[in-house]
C-alpha cells in the first residue's frame, strides 16, 4: 500500500519534488545561484623596451589577448630617435610612430581577436644619436 500524508499526497512525491526536508523535517541546504561571468572589460597594459645603440634588430613587446573593440597603442621615449612600433600578430603588423605618439587599432576589423604585440626598433632609413633608446608602449584594449 502507498503512503500518504493526510492530504492524500504520496510521500515519495514529496521526496522526490519538494526535497527530503519536507519528509522528514530537517533542513536541506539552500542552493546560491551562480552569478553570471563578468564580461572581460578594458585593459591596459605598460610595457618597458630598451634598443642598444645602433642595433638593426628589434625588441617585442607583449602580447595581450586583445577582443573585439578598440586598441590604443601609445609609444613613448626620450631623446632625438626615430623609433617605430609594427603593432598587430606574430604574422602581420601595421607601423606607428617615428617620434612619441598614439594610434588606434580595430579588432577585428585591423587584426582579428587574439594576441596583439609590438615589435619596436630604431628606423632605418634616418641615423640615430648616439647611446641606448629606452622607453615605453601602452596597450589599452578590450580583454578576450
Amino acid at each position: 500500500m502507498l503512503r500518504t500524508t493526510r492530504s492524500r499526497v504520496p510521500i515519495a512525491f514529496l521526496i522526490m519534488f519538494v526535497g527530503v526536508s519536507a519528509a522528514c523535517g530537517c533542513n536541506s541546504p539552500t542552493a546560491v545561484p551562480t552569478p553570471a561571468p563578468t564580461p572581460p572589460g578594458p585593459r591596459v597594459e605598460t610595457f618597458a623596451f630598451t634598443l642598444p645603440a645602433r642595433s638593426p634588430y628589434g625588441v617585442v613587446v607583449g602580447p595581450v589577448r586583445a577582443g573585439t573593440g578598440p586598441l590604443d597603442v601609445t609609444l613613448n621615449f626620450s631623446g632625438d630617435f626615430i623609433i617605430l612600433a609594427c603593432v598587430g600578430t606574430s604574422t602581420r603588423c601595421m607601423p606607428m610612430g617615428g617620434r612619441p605618439g598614439s594610434a588606434s587599432f580595430n579588432i577585428p576589423a585591423d587584426f582579428p581577436a587574439g594576441p596583439i604585440q609590438a615589435s619596436v626598433y630604431f628606423n632605418p632609413n634616418f641615423a640615430q644619436p648616439r647611446g641606448a633608446a629606452t622607453g615605453t608602449v601602452r596597450l589599452a584594449y578590450n580583454a578576450q
